[in-house]
């Protein structure tokens, strides 16, 4: 079940290994592409199935070196699980291409759901969830 106002803001980037954005230990971090220029989405899908069919074009458009790579495996395995069933984990693609680019795909839920398998309150020191970088009412 996809809960009321539940949304996906799609962030691409294709570049050289040594200018990745966002944070180099985590750049998978839902919060911190949300923290972003608003500029920087490229897509905001309302519906899963929309958000699979985004990120099933970017991987055909951006072909891995090895189709073994584990970036590539990941999004293609999982982006639709993440979509339905665990919604507070960012489907993403994370990979080297066969120019030897680094492709970085994320769909970013928002507002950020709360992990299912951590205690219903944050821990002290969890920062909270951005606000919609679109400013879309909370639902």
């Amino acid at each position: 079940m996809i809960p009321d106002g539940l949304h996906w803001h799609a962030y691409a980037y294709t570049g050289r290994r040594e200018d990745t954005p966002a944070n180099a230990e985590a750049p998978l971090d839902a919060d911190d592409w949300l923290r972003r220029s608003p500029d920087e989405i490229v897509a905001t899908f309302t519906e899963p199935e929309q958000a699979a069919a985004w990120m099933r074009q970017q991987l055909r458009a951006y072909p891995p070196w090895s189709e073994g790579d584990i970036g590539f495996a990941d999004a293609t395995l999982y982006t639709r699980q993440r979509l339905y069933a665990a919604q507070d984990q960012a489907p993403s693609a994370y990979y080297p291409d066969r120019h030897g680019r680094i492709i970085l795909r994320i769909l970013a839920p928002c507002p950020r759901p709360r992990s299912t398998t951590l205690p219903p309150e944050p821990y002290p020191w969890e920062t909270p969830a951005p606000p919609c970088p679109l400013a879309r009412p909370e639902p």
